[in-house]
């Protein structure tokens, strides 16, 4: 109780957070705002596993096979950017080590195969052409390294050994960080194959802070468990305040693919105790696999996409769908279109990102809520993100208020529906104390779009007017898609 109570109070103060290196504290910093604020990205395997119908593969494939013949990085952000996405994360190098740029320290790269492109500055300049934030992907566990001596799914490394790769890790960190622009967030994974210690993780963070101090760090799998912290895996679930960061420094969490749950921990501890602020970002599969497979034929509807999209960028945590290039080196056109579809549900101009989700400032009350069962029907469930609770009426003409402290300018409000009840509604905003109807309209459904001219208001009222029985709202945002 008395940590829900200290809420508000937290977040009034997120105007005083900083932005620079990790530090302990109980509110984002300035980076970390910044990360909730892109909100919403593309993840972009692409590689050599690619071409061998593997999502994993041991360093042993031979360059020759990746043969992308129509590379084009200008569709894959252009795909984002009219996905209504502010940034991408590409895969640079997975478990099996082969770099998508020209990397000095290997010869397992784009340079030794027939398509010698630095597939990492092609996404660097694609991504500034279009105006996405870019982000990279590094596997620090690298199983062609060495001749192999990692390969295994449990290597055993030495310390002098674990001191060499870290040479090597920290000259391909300099090699991305120095030749591609800003860089906004550096996505490590692989990290549970060797205890941490051999990951040396304090002096990884601390070179990649000295090339980019705005670039956040997070490594799949940050948290680690009470009196074992190198325990794997610790899902979401499973979290709880105070719970060791398994790879200390570190700006954010991953538990890829795991979704956040209701309510989300956000502050876990350095190894000194004190508490740090770690949002959550998201990792889904918009096709079945990470990497495109032939023989994969499976998409997410946008029914299914709808409700993790809320889920994963609630609770200030961000989401990034996953978008595989196919052996051409090109996205599906099916992708393009699903993803356009969303951006469309999600309620986004065409080219302009998806709308900030302003509800869950909010405060929601309701006249009319259902008790005749247990459970928490309140109209907060229908703002919290959360997919799982809605707001349910025990009457047929029911209003349903959302009030701000502070003024917001709003023109849009999504709302899904959990069963078709609504008939006729109403909306309504405040200024200065007056109510004003800003739209009238029938049926809802599943998810439906309600625009109405821009209006500065502290707060916004839908009034049910007829429906077929007592409504259920699972979710409703109110937004400016005119806004950046």
């Amino acid at each position: 109780m008395h940590s829900v109570s200290l809420f508000p109070f937290l977040l009034a103060l997120q105007c005083l957070a900083h932005a620079g290196p990790i530090e302990p504290g109980l509110l984002p910093n300035g980076d970390q705002h910044a990360m909730i604020d892109r909100r919403y990205g593309m993840f972009i395997h692409f590689g050599i596993n690619t071409f061998s119908g593997h999502e994993w593969t041991n360093g042993t494939l031979k360059p020759e096979i990746y043969n992308p013949t129509n590379l084009d990085t200008d569709q894959w952000a252009r795909t984002a950017k009219e996905a209504g996405m502010s940034y991408v994360i590409l895969i640079t190098k997975h478990h099996d080590g082969f770099c998508l740029w020209n990397s000095p320290q290997t010869e397992y790269d784009v340079a030794t195969s027939p398509v010698k492109t630095d597939v990492v500055a092609a996404m660097a300049k694609s991504c500034k052409k279009y105006g996405m934030k870019l982000g990279l992907y590094y596997s620090l566990w690298d199983r062609n390294w060495d001749n192999g001596v990692m390969r295994g799914d449990k290597p055993k490394i030495s310390e002098e050994k674990s001191r060499e790769y870290l040479a090597y890790m920290k000259s391909q960190l300099t090699e991305l960080l120095a030749n591609y622009g800003d860089v906004c967030e550096l996505w490590f994974d692989g990290g549970w194959v060797l205890p941490r210690e051999q990951w040396h993780i304090a002096e990884v963070y601390a070179h990649c802070k000295k090339l980019q101090p705005r670039c956040l760090v997070g490594i799949n799998w940050s948290i680690g468990q009470f009196g074992n912290v190198d325990h794997h895996p610790i899902r979401p679930k499973d979290y709880r305040i105070g719970q060791p960061m398994r790879y200390y420094p570190g700006d954010f969490r991953l538990g890829d693919p795991e979704l956040p749950v209701f309510p989300d921990v956000k502050h876990f501890a350095g190894p000194d105790g004190r508490l740090h602020y770690l949002p959550f970002e998201t990792t889904v599969c918009l096709n079945k696999h990470w990497f495109w497979q032939p023989y994969d034929q499976d998409i997410r509807s946008v029914a299914e996409l709808l409700p993790l999209y809320e889920r994963s960028t609630a609770q200030d945590n961000v989401l990034i769908l996953n978008s595989p290039p196919n052996r051409d080196g090109l996205m599906d056109q099916r992708n393009i279109d699903r993803l356009k579809e969303l951006s469309i549900a999600l309620g986004a101009k065409p080219g302009a990102p998806v709308p900030a989700d302003l509800s869950a400032d909010a405060i929601a009350f309701a006249d009319s809520v259902w008790t005749a069962d247990p459970g928490d029907w309140s109209a907060r469930a229908a703002i919290d993100g959360n997919p799982d609770t809605r707001w349910a009426a025990a009457t047929t003409t029911p209003t349903i208020t959302l009030t701000w402290p502070a003024a917001r300018t709003i023109s849009m409000l999504r709302i899904r529906e959990h069963f078709d009840r609504v008939r006729a509604f109403e909306v309504e905003t405040n200024t200065s104390g007056k109510w004003t109807q800003v739209h009238k309209g029938t049926t809802i459904g599943p998810n439906s779009i309600i625009r109405f001219p821009a209006t500065t208001t502290t707060a916004v009222r839908m009034k049910i007017t007829q429906a077929a029985e007592p409504p259920s709202f699972i979710h409703i945002s109110a937004a400016d898609p005119r806004s950046k």
